[in-house]
Parts: structure tokens; sequence; C-alpha cells
């Protein structure tokens, strides 16, 4: 009896699992003394001394040296097991609490009355009136059961009768072998008996737990066919819970598994925004006739939208699970009503009681969140009628927990998505602004390219014929001229060459960004182009102080080229080497490279860091220091440059160490293939 009474605390608690060898080291204590008790057949006094009469009674056992150790062995479990059910009682509250409380009266008053019997068992003159006690233990018992949903009956019944069973089979093997055993090798023989009763014993300790186990699993079968797995309720609404990241999906689908998976009549959930001052309620729909599976959240959508007059609707039990967030079953709490005083509490109580029973509500489970969002599970009742019980209710706290962070992660999706919407939006819109302002950008453009076209056209003509003019007054077809007005005529000249060179460089522009800019390609030899071109800029180099040199690898290299074209970037490479470089050496390199010709002007001049590279080749762009070293310059050449080269399918490029390294700017194109006179035009 106490093995079996600890066993029942330690399973009550949820703690038989961990306590399996402290379980077993009883109920191995428990079978010594069952032997021991046996062993009275063969061994007269060895648990019980004698039967005699004692005070009122004809028959009543004294004691013997066994008894004592039963006794002592006894006092310390049935103590042990009241100290257990004291510590979790302190460590519970609510309804499991009030359980272990009642278990705790019926025990000592059960354990106290029926101790009364010990008495004069050891010669006290007492006799056993505490007998009477032990029915208020059942009663205890039974008062718990009804009011607390301390056990379910029907596990309470399929358990009693597997360990009877048990027992029957274990008594009958322990005594079939002792029997037999004595009909065969005689009870003078009390060596050997002891020998066997011990190995029965062995075999008895070692069979019990699979016996019990294997009539548990029959008995189960049997009485519980068909009920819950809450597992694997569990996991479900786990992997619900897990999987889905949406509100409306989430909620829905819970309610309605939760339904089908306990049997219940229904499940709304109730959810709330305190910030709009708004419900939303998701009903757990039964299925249409012919229907295979659930209406989605979007086909349910004017039923689970948000309803302000749900707040009001349903605001007593918001309030009340808002003050009281823990699961509510409204049959305990009509109990616990009847058993307070009257007062506000009382009424308040009773008034949201009430509220779900109208609503045909028998468990309420409240599920708070830190943002202001709250939802309340409605649970209808079981469709078999059955109560309520720990299980569903661990169930439903467990759902309670993982609901709300479920919530709390729907509510950062929901965040998310509004930000992502709103964030669309201003793209949408800024890219509208930008495409505008790109559209207007491009209309500009192509203004000023017709302005530097038209502009650069009315300013060549009368251009041509100053330069014109001034050439035959240089030339003497007007008669000679003074010294001081030569010169001053030749500094007009210059100027009006360059001023014609910067003319022809916006055209170049403009035809450029109109496509209308045309290849003439013939089969020219760069290496006598590279010499014109050194001739033509040595007199600049010389008035500089500069040694301007041409290497190249062959007398003679051949390319398809527009001449005019590809020298005038020679010429500006060669120019702003000269321009740029205050003293040393500038190179003009012609390199046969195969299959292209390679140009290259090096010079010993300021050179260009990582930042001024990049800058290069871009319209309008001059390096920072170029202005202090030479202020002339539209920041166009290069650019020109490259779109030549570009158009010639070559490449083109620069080269530098850093700053004060010098720089190389080279450019490559193809060489000739034997063909003359090719037109090659150019466009967009």
């Amino acid at each position: 009896l106490p093995a079996f009474w600890l066993h029942f605390v330690y399973a009550f608690l949820g703690i038989h699992k961990k306590k399996r060898k402290e379980l077993f080291i009883f109920y191995a204590v428990s079978i010594v003394f069952t032997l021991l008790n046996t062993g009275d057949i063969f061994f007269s006094g060895l648990f019980v001394e004698s039967v005699q009469s004692k005070s009122i009674f004809s028959y009543y056992p004294t004691a013997g040296l066994g008894y004592y150790l039963f006794l002592l062995d006894f006092i310390i479990l049935m103590s042990y097991s009241i100290l257990r059910l004291i510590i979790a009682y302190f460590k519970n509250s609510g309804l499991k609490a009030k359980q272990i409380k009642l278990l705790i009266y019926a025990s000592i008053w059960g354990f106290c009355g029926g101790g009364t019997a010990f008495f004069l068992t050891f010669d006290i003159n007492i006799l056993p009136y505490g007998i009477i006690l032990f029915d208020v233990y059942p009663l205890i018992i039974g008062y718990s059961i009804i009011r607390h949903r301390f056990l379910d009956i029907r596990l309470v019944i399929t358990r009693s009768l597997m360990f009877s069973i048990l027992v029957l089979v274990v008594s009958a093997v322990f005594t079939s072998a002792v029997l037999i055993a004595t009909n065969l090798i005689g009870p003078s023989n009390t060596g050997a008996l002891i020998w066997i009763n011990i190995g029965v014993a062995i075999v008895v300790v070692l069979a019990i737990n699979p016996l019990r186990n294997y009539l548990g699993r029959v008995t189960d079968a049997v009485f519980f066919k068909g009920q819950v797995d809450y597992e694997a309720v569990g996991r479900s609404l786990g992997n619900i819970i897990a999987k889905t990241l949406e509100r409306d999906e989430l909620l829905t689908s819970l309610a309605m598994n939760l339904k089908d998976s306990l049997k219940l009549k229904k499940v709304d959930i109730l959810f709330c925004e305190s910030v709009h001052k708004a419900c939303r309620i998701y009903y757990s729909f039964p299925l249409a006739n012919g229907e295979k599976k659930h209406p989605t959240p979007r086909q349910r959508q004017s039923t689970a939208g948000i309803h302000k007059h749900l707040w009001n609707e349903y605001s007593n039990l918001t309030d009340f699970f808002h003050e009281y967030p823990q699961p509510l079953v409204r049959e305990e709490q009509e109990r616990a009503v009847e058993d307070l005083q009257e007062g506000d509490h009382k009424d308040y109580l009773l008034k949201c009681v009430r509220e779900l029973e109208n609503r045909s509500v028998a468990v309420a489970v409240p599920v708070m969140t830190d943002h202001n969002e709250s939802a309340l599970i409605l649970i209808g009742d079981k469709i078999s009628g059955d109560i309520f019980d720990d299980r569903d209710i661990r169930l439903f706290e467990l759902l309670k927990t993982q609901l709300s962070l479920a919530l709390e992660k729907t509510h950062l999706f929901e965040v998310t998505k509004a930000f992502n919407i709103k964030l669309k939006r201003e793209v949408l819109k800024a890219t509208k602004e930008l495409r505008d302002a790109n559209e207007r950008l491009r209309e500009l453009d192509k203004a000023k390219t017709l302005f530097l076209s038209v502009a650069s056209h009315q300013l060549r003509t009368p251009l041509t014929g100053i330069k014109g003019f001034l050439s035959m007054v240089l030339e003497g077809d007007f008669g000679r001229t003074s010294k001081q007005i030569t010169n001053v005529l030749n500094e007009v000249y210059a100027n009006s060459n360059r001023l014609i060179r910067l003319v022809n460089t916006f055209l170049n522009v403009s035809r450029i960004e109109a496509g209308r800019l045309t290849l003439m390609r013939t089969e020219s030899d760069i290496v006598k182009m590279a010499t014109s071109v050194v001739e033509e800029l040595q007199f600049n180099a010389k008035d500089k102080g500069l040694s301007l040199n041409l290497e190249a690898s062959d007398a003679s290299i051949i390319a398809t080229i527009d001449r005019d074209k590809i020298e005038d970037v020679l010429v500006n490479m060669t120019d702003n080497a000269i321009k740029y470089t205050q003293q040393g050496t500038v190179t003009v390199k012609v390199i046969d490279k195969g299959k292209t010709v390679r140009c290259e002007v090096a010079d010993s001049g300021q050179g260009l860091d990582e930042r001024e590279k990049r800058m290069l080749f871009h319209k309008f762009v001059r390096g920072p220091r170029s202005f202090k070293m030479h202020t002339d310059g539209s920041g166009l050449g290069l650019y020109i440059a490259k779109r030549v080269v570009d158009m010639h399918k070559g490449k083109i490029g620069v080269e530098s160490q850093g700053r004060d390294k010098g720089s190389t700017f080279w450019f490559e194109v193809e060489k000739g293939k034997g063909n003359n006179n090719n037109q090659i035009s150019i466009t967009k």
C-alpha cells in the first residue's frame, strides 16, 4: 500500500517517469515485506508473532520483528508523500492547487484514521475507532472529482482495472509457485523453499513493468478507442502556428483545426485591437454538403472583417480577461460564484459567466501580446458531452503561449508588409519623378545639341572668311605691311584657327550625339600620320623646352581608319601631353600588335591618380589640377576621341602610376585588310 500510494502521488504530480529508480526501490522493499508476511506460513512469528483475543476483538495480530520494519516503512513513505504534496501545493496555483489541497486533506484523514489500527497490534490499548475517519477519504476524493476535475473517471476505472488484474496475476503466480514448490519439495525443506521464494520474487520484480505496460495498452484499446491524441493535436497546432504568417489565415486555421481535432461543437477566436477599438471574429464553420475543403479567409472576408460594434458587444469579456488572463472553464466558475460572498466581484464574475453561457462557450482562453493586440478563444462543449479534463486545459495553456508568440510574429509581418507597400508606393513615385526628370533632361540635352549645331554652323562661315582674308593680308596680296602690324595679324590668325577648332569640336559633339557623324575609312599609314603630327606640334614642344619624339615598331603600318578623325585623336593626346608637361620628354609610339595598331603618347608630366583617371573621357570634364596649369580647354577633346575610337570598334585608355609620375594615353584600331575607299556612316 505505501509504495502504490507514493506511485499515485508521483503520477498525479507528473514526476513518476523521473522517479523510476526511486519507485523501483520502494516496490522492491514492499515485495520483501510481502515475502516476510508469506513466510509466516513456514516460519511462525517472522512478521506476525501471533493472533489472539484483544479488547473487544476475538482475533487480532501481534506484531513480530518484520511488522516493526513495515510500520517504519509505512510512516516514512506516507509522510514523504504528504510532504511532496505540500511542496507541490506552494508551487502551483488555481485549479491544480485546489486539487492538491483536497488530496492532502484526504490523505491526512485517511492515513490518520487507518493508522489507529496499529495500536492494538503493538499491544497499545487504544481501540481503532479512527478507522471510521477513513470513510472521509473517498468522500473528499469524490468531491474533488466532481467539483474540481481531479481525475478522469474513465481513466481511474481503466487504471484501477489494470492494477487489479496486475495484482491478481502477480498474486496467482506467486501463490502458485509457492504451493507447487511445497508439494514437490515438502514443507520440511525450509532452506530450499526460501530460495525458491526469493527466485520467484526476483522474477515478479523483473516482469511487473512489462506486464503492467501490456495491460495498460489492452485496457486503453478497450476503454479509450477513438479518443483524442493530444500530442498529435499539439503538433498539428504547432505546425499551423510555425508555418502561417498571415493573421487571418492563422486564426481561421487554428479555429477549424481545434474544433475538428477535439471534436467540439464550435470554436470562435475573437481578435481585438485596442488602439482602433475594434474586434474581428474568426469562426470554425462546418463544411457544407459536398464541399471538399474549408472556405478560404478571402471567401469569408465579409464575416471576418473588422466590425466596430463587436468591440462593444464583447467588452465585458475582454475587460474581464485583461484583468484575469487565465483559461476559464465555465462550469467551474459557476460553482466558484456560489462560494463567493455577495459583492461587486461576485456580480462581475456572474455576469461574465452568464455571457459565456448565452454564447454557448464552455471554455474561454485569453491570449495577450505586448502591442495592444489580444485574442480570446471561445470554445464550445464537446460533441460527446464529456467534461474538459486536465489534458484539455494543458493543451489550451500550451496553445495560449504559442499563439501569443504567433500574434507577435504576425504583427511584425503586418508591419513589414505595410512598410513594403508604402516603400513600393514611394519607389514608384520616385521612379516616376526620376523618369519625368530624365525626360526633361533629354529634352534639354536635345535643345543644347541643336543650339550647338546651329551656333557652330553660324559661327563657322564668318570665321572661315576672316581666316581667308587674314591669310591674304599676311601673304601680301593687299600690299606689304609693317612688322608690328604683321605680328598682330599673326596673333589674330592663330586665335582664329583656335576658334575654328573649337567650333569644329562643338560640331563634332553635336554630330556624335545626333548620330550623324560619318566615318570615311581608307587604308592609311599610321606611322606616316604620326610623323605628320609630331612635326606639326614640334614647335609647341620646343617652345616649352620639351623633347618630342616618335618611336615606331615598323617603318610602315597600315590600318583601315578615317585618317582625319584618328589624326585628330592623336593630335589631341599629343597636344595635351605637351600642355601638361613642364619638363622632360613626350614620346609618341606606334606599335604593331598583329591584328591591331596601338598608338601611345607617354609624358613625364603631372600624372593622374585613380579618381582623376575615372573622370576622364566624359563630356565637359577636365582634371582638377589642369586649370592651374592650362586655363584653356573645353573638356571635350578626350570625350570626342573616345567616341571616334569606339566608332572604329577600337579601345582607348590611360595609364599612370600616380601624381607626378607621368601618364600614357593610348588607343588601338584594327589593321588594314587591303580594301580602299570604304565609306561607313555611323548612326545611333
